[in-house]
């Protein structure tokens, strides 16, 4: 028989297990919006014109230079996920509630670490671009210029350096530099060491000889905790200091805690349970090849 407790009782629950929540939230990493940049969306999907890079200041004779955004568009369809516990009413009457606070941190967490992982998604399932070429491709011509921004070779200093000369060398459609510093090295937990090595080491071996590392801080380095299983080698080299960020987050929703919980409520009746959930919606996508070089893909 279910147990019948107060609404006052329930709402005080639900205000202790909010707190809970809200502590969890404070605990997300964030380490992604480096290089993502979070668009608010207001619609099921959101449609993003882009150029096609030819964005230089050039001298005022006749007419004003003016970019076109000709390059197609980017859009993002945003998808509903969720997530949620059970609480069973017996442990509210019986003051058991002593695993609360773990659990609704635990649920905020999971549910704040849908951006990065869709962030991250989007950088390693990134299909094809505006343009109807592969996102990361070896030979994408824009007018005069070639983008490469991809590469099958296991993380090196040799593959940073060869990545870091190509992104320093990209060109706008009418083959004027440009001028990409390439800020930040992405790897997964597999590549740490080699990657520390090379961005960080004050001093590297050369041809047997110690010789001072003059890769050292060319680039901030991220070890991200999600690069592994089948992207355990993948590794990405950004420039982050353009405005526009490698990755977009749309951020249609982001889910609060709510409550099923009154005496009247399907799983009380049935099952004697309060439940508490989640709900957000979003998508990602990569924006701009040139801001993006990926080593290490098959």
């Amino acid at each position: 028989m279910t147990t019948q407790i107060s609404q006052g009782r329930l709402d005080a629950c639900f205000i202790g297990f909010n707190a809970a929540f809200n502590r969890g939230l404070a605990l997300v990493d964030n380490d992604y919006l480096a290089w993502s940049m979070v668009l608010p969306s207001t619609h099921a999907v959101e449609a993003f014109p882009l150029s096609l890079v030819d964005t230089c200041m050039r001298e005022w004779i006749g007419n004003r230079k003016i970019t076109a955004l000709n390059a197609g568009e980017i859009r993002i369809t945003n998808k509903s996920f969720s997530n949620g516990v059970s609480v069973n009413r017996d442990m509210i009457d019986d003051d058991q509630l002593g695993f609360a606070a773990a659990l609704f941190e635990s649920l905020a967490i999971s549910g704040n670490n849908l951006w990065p992982e869709l962030a991250i998604e989007a950088l390693t399932g990134a299909g094809k671009w505006a343009d109807g070429k592969d996102f990361f491709s070896a030979a994408r011509k824009i007018g005069k210029s070639t983008i490469k921004n991809v590469s099958s070779e296991a993380f090196s200093a040799a593959a940073y350096a060869s990545a870091y000369a190509d992104m320093m060398a990209y060109a706008d459609a009418g083959g004027n530099p440009l001028k990409l510093v390439p800020d930040l090295l992405v790897v997964g937990p597999s590549n740490r060491g080699a990657a520390k090595r090379v961005v960080e080491a004050e001093i590297v071996a050369e041809n047997s000889v110690a010789v001072s590392n003059v890769e050292r801080g060319s680039a901030k380095l991220q070890i991200n905790n999600m690069l592994v299983g089948d992207h355990a080698g993948e590794w990405y080299l950004m420039c982050t200091t353009r405005g526009i960020k490698p990755v977009a987050v749309s951020k249609r929703k982001s889910g609060a805690l709510t409550r099923v919980d009154r005496e009247g409520d399907e799983p009380v009746f049935m099952r004697n349970e309060n439940f508490y959930g989640v709900h957000s919606r979003g998508a990602s996508v990569a924006t701009l090849p040139w801001l993006v070089f990926a080593g290490g893909r098959a």
